[in-house]
C-alpha cells in the first residue's frame, strides 16, 4: 500500500492548472463550496489534483432547477386583473 503525499497546489497554480480564476478559487473556497485543503504553514487554500478534478466536475453539472413560487408582486397582479375582469383568482 502506497501512501504519497499529495502535492498541494496554491490558488495560482491551482488556477493556471484548472482554467478558473484566481477569485473563483478564494471566494468558492472561502464560502466552502468547493472542496479544498487548508495549507498550516503557508495560513491559506490549497487543492490537489482530486481536488481540482472534484471541481472541475461541479461545474459540469447542470444547476438544480428552482422550484416556481409566485411572487407577493405577481400575485397582486393576478389580484387586479382579476378584479376589472370580475373573476376570482386562487
Amino acid at each position: 500500500m502506497s501512501t504519497e503525499i499529495p502535492i498541494v497546489y496554491d490558488k495560482f497554480e491551482a488556477s493556471r492548472r484548472s482554467g478558473f480564476s484566481v477569485n473563483f478559487f478564494e471566494k468558492n473556497a472561502a464560502a466552502r463550496k468547493i472542496p479544498f485543503t487548508w495549507r498550516r504553514g503557508r495560513r491559506g487554500y490549497g487543492w490537489t489534483d482530486d481536488q481540482l478534478k472534484e471541481i472541475a466536475a461541479m461545474q459540469q453539472e447542470p444547476p438544480a432547477r428552482e422550484t416556481h413560487t409566485i411572487t407577493e408582486m405577481e400575485r397582486s397582479r393576478r389580484q387586479r386583473k382579476a378584479r376589472r375582469t370580475g373573476k376570482r383568482s386562487a
